[in-house]
């Protein structure tokens, strides 16, 4: 047995039952996952990734030492009116978060709910997520705790709900199992933020499950940053969304930091006139790896997907791209398109991408392309012709390639911040 198995088995001893799931309810996936081990360069989707750097991390899920709460004004989005929701280790912490929640904005931590009082939690909650993916039953298995986010009909959310999750490390390395179940009522809207952020010396690993419900008419954006330490942190990030008639998700992925990130995101659209929209941006650079695969499923006539993921490799870093867009046979009137766009900077960075259209309908209007090339050197050079230094140009040509992805952000604070990000990055 591997030691990363050990390991599990070990956090599985120390699970007590749970208000939402008991521990025998949750042992078939503990069961499923061991039996299947941890992913290989043999299964197609991880062939490009190597994950055998999890065994040599002798993690747990311990509470470790407490966090003080002026930290948490540090790592926020500044200016940003948000009802915060923070989990310390994998649990919701009350001291640290700030939130309302009322009769048409429910936001409950899975600790603190009584899942049969809630009708659209038990419709919901494990529908999207079932079909043995590994670290979605490894999660189902161990999750601690976890966040139910529930929008009433015609409810248009003035503030954008901010999930933070911290990952204390300052006294050994920590496996953080956490799950997410956002349920938006018809006509209803709102933005949500989900971000990483680990403290200490020692290294986390950051295992979320998010499930997203979209009734008729809903529109909601998925903010998931990703800006964590470039050596220590490690995150597997799924999301899943399914799209009502009229529904509108937009979601927006920043793989900006952290030394593993393997993001899987996949939606179905299963309502006429849905609409997806899917845009990424990845730094990657030194000895990191960002991982990204999209899963869009068009299950009815007249949906409409854009996917935009775009990405700079540098070092000895590498950058993977699995894009797959799937219009089934009654869907006709699709209309799809998907770009991944990649610029490296070392001879010896990687990238490796794959977009796939697979249609089974015969009137659609589909499209899809990648391409992957160094900086402009005509634009470089015409910048160096009116005196501005290399490094600098080198630069300012690298940001402008960023923002075609962060001007899409309609949220003034978000789009601020992560300029500031991007461009320290770059030494702008």
């Amino acid at each position: 047995m591997s030691k990363f198995l050990t390991n599990i088995e070990k956090e599985w001893d120390s699970v007590v039952d749970f208000p939402i799931e008991s521990k025998p309810e949750r042992l078939a996936y503990l069961e499923d996952f061991k039996q299947k081990g941890l992913p290989t360069r043999r299964d197609e989707d991880w062939k490009y990734t190597n994950i055998g750097f999890l065994n040599k991390i002798n993690f747990s899920s311990g509470n470790g030492s407490k966090i003080n709460s002026e930290l948490i004004s540090g790592i926020i989005i500044s200016d940003l009116d948000v009802h915060l929701v923070v989990l310390v280790n994998g649990k919701f912490s009350e001291d640290l978060s700030q939130f309302e929640s009322n009769e048409n904005l429910k936001i409950i931590p899975f600790s603190k709910l009584k899942k049969d009082n809630h009708r659209r939690f038990k419709e919901n909650f494990g529908k999207m997520t079932e079909g043995g993916h590994r670290f979605e039953n490894l999660n189902r298995a161990l999750f601690s705790d976890g966040l139910f986010v529930e929008l009433g009909g015609n409810y248009k959310a003035e503030k954008t709900i901010h999930i933070l999750n911290i990952a204390n490390c300052k006294d050994s390395p920590v496996i953080i199992n956490h799950r997410n179940l956002i349920v938006a009522g018809e006509c209803s809207n709102v933005k949500i933020i989900n971000s990483y952020y680990s403290i200490g010396a020692f290294e986390s690993i950051f295992n979320t499950s998010s499930e997203i419900n979209l009734d008729n008419s809903a529109n909601l954006t998925y903010y998931n940053l990703q800006n964590d330490d470039q050596d220590l942190s490690h995150i597997f990030n799924t999301t899943r969304s399914q799209l009502a008639k009229n529904s509108i998700f937009s979601d927006f992925t920043f793989s900006l930091g952290g030394k593993f990130i393997r993001n899987e995101l996949s939606c179905r659209l299963i309502g006429e006139q849905s609409l997806a929209n899917l845009y990424g941006l990845y730094l990657a650079d030194q000895n990191s790896l960002v991982d990204n695969h999209t899963f869009v499923a068009h299950e009815v006539p007249n949906s409409t997907s854009n996917e935009f993921y775009k990405g700079i490799i540098d070092d000895r870093a590498k950058g993977i791209f699995n894009g797959r867009v799937l219009v089934k046979k009654d869907a006709q009137k699709t209309n799809a398109t998907q770009q991944n766009r990649n610029i490296v900077l070392s001879d010896k960075a990687q990238i490796n991408t794959k977009p796939e259209l697979e249609i089974y309908a015969d009137d659609v209007k589909c499209s899809h392309g990648a391409t992957t090339g160094v900086i402009d050197q005509d634009a470089l050079f015409y910048m160096r012709q009116r005196g501005i230094p290399l490094a600098k140009a080198r630069s300012l040509l690298m940001f402008t390639f960023c923002y075609e992805t962060i001007e899409k952000i309609d949220i003034e604070q978000i789009k601020e911040y992560l300029t500031k990000i991007i461009k320290k990055r770059l030494n702008i």
